[in-house]
C-alpha cells in the first residue's frame, strides 16, 4: 500500500457544513477525485478545536459522537450528524508512538466523540461516514517544534493507510462581514505570508497544501514560524492583521503536526495547482 499523504485543512467558519456559496465546500464534496483517489483505512484528525493540558486520544468502541461546538448558528447545523465509526485500534497505536517518542503522558478519552474541525469536513470528503476515525488534541501552550516532534512519531501510520489530517483555520474572525465574492485584505494578507513563510526556502520537505490551507516545511522555519505567529498574536502585522483576525494559535498547531508527518525530503504542491 502507497504511504498516505497528509493534510492541513483549514476549515473557515462552520457554515461550509450548510453553505453552497463557499468554494472550499465544493472542492472537499470532489476530494475524492481531486486530491485523494486512494481510500484510507482510518482517519486521525489533529483538531485546533480540542485543546488540552497533555496529548489525548479518543477511544470510541462504536459510533463517534458528533459535537456541535458552535454557537449562534442556522438551527439546521444542530441537527447534522457524522456517525463515523470510533478507531480504537488506531487511539492505542497513536499512544504507543507518542510514549515511545518520549512523552511521560497520553490521555484516552472514552467518551468524547468528533469536533467540527473533524466531521464538517469529514461530512464532504467521505459522506458514507463509513470510515473509522480518532481524534488526537493539541497544546497550544507548546511551541511549534513540540507538534512537530509529535507528528514525526506518527509518520508510521501513514504506511499502515491511515490519513492524518491536521484541521484549523488559517485566520479566524467569525464576527467578520462575508463575501464570498471579495476576500478581505486582512485574511489576503495573512494568507499570503503564511504561504510564503511556510514554503519558501531550499529545506522545503513534504506537505500538501489545498486551496487556502496550508501545511509546513523545515523544522527550522516552524520554530520561527511560531515565533512569528506569537508577535503577531500579541501586535499585529503592522497592526492590521490581528486586529481583524488573529490567528489563534490552537487553529495553526495541526501544521506543525502534519509537517512532522512527513519529514521526509519531498516537495510540497497544491491541489488544484
Amino acid at each position: 500500500m502507497k504511504g498516505m499523504d497528509t493534510f492541513y485543512i483549514s476549515h473557515g467558519t462552520p457554515t461550509l457544513s450548510i453553505d453552497e456559496s463557499l468554494p472550499a465546500r465544493h472542492f472537499l464534496k470532489a476530494w475524492q477525485d481531486k486530491a485523494l483517489c486512494q481510500r484510507p483505512s482510518s482517519i486521525l484528525v489533529i483538531s485546533g478545536h480540542w485543546d488540552t493540558t497533555v496529548p489525548s486520544v479518543n477511544v470510541i468502541h462504536c459510533r463517534n459522537e458528533t459535537i456541535h461546538d458552535f454557537y449562534n448558528f442556522p438551527e439546521q447545523m444542530y441537527k447534522l450528524k457524522y456517525p463515523a465509526p470510533g478507531a480504537p485500534e488506531l487511539a492505542k497505536k497513536v499512544k504507543e508512538l507518542l510514549m515511545a517518542s518520549g512523552l511521560k503522558r497520553v490521555d484516552e478519552d472514552k467518551e468524547r466523540g468528533l469536533d467540527h474541525g473533524a466531521w464538517i469536513p469529514l461530512m464532504l470528503m467521505y459522506p458514507e461516514a463509513d470510515i473509522p476515525v480518532c481524534q488526537l488534541s493539541v497544546q497550544s501552550d507548546r511551541d511549534g517544534s513540540y507538534h512537530y516532534n509529535m507528528g514525526k512519531a506518527l509518520a508510521p501510520l501513514k504506511e499502515e493507510g491511515v490519513l492524518i489530517m491536521g484541521s484549523g483555520s488559517a485566520t479566524h474572525n467569525l464576527r467578520a462581514p462575508r463575501d464570498s465574492t471579495n476576500v478581505l485584505s486582512w485574511a489576503s494578507e495573512f494568507d499570503t505570508w503564511l504561504k510564503d513563510s511556510l514554503l519558501d526556502g531550499s529545506s522545503i520537505h513534504h506537505g500538501t497544501i489545498v486551496p487556502g490551507y496550508f501545511t509546513s516545511e523545515s523544522l527550522k522555519l516552524i520554530s520561527q514560524f511560531f515565533l512569528q505567529i506569537r508577535r503577531r498574536d500579541s501586535l499585529g502585522r503592522e497592526g492590521t492583521v490581528c486586529e481583524n483576525g488573529p490567528p489563534l494559535a490552537r487553529s495553526l498547531v495541526p501544521i506543525a503536526c502534519g509537517r512532522g508527518c512527513c519529514w521526509g525530503r519531498c516537495k510540497g504542491k497544491t491541489h488544484p495547482p
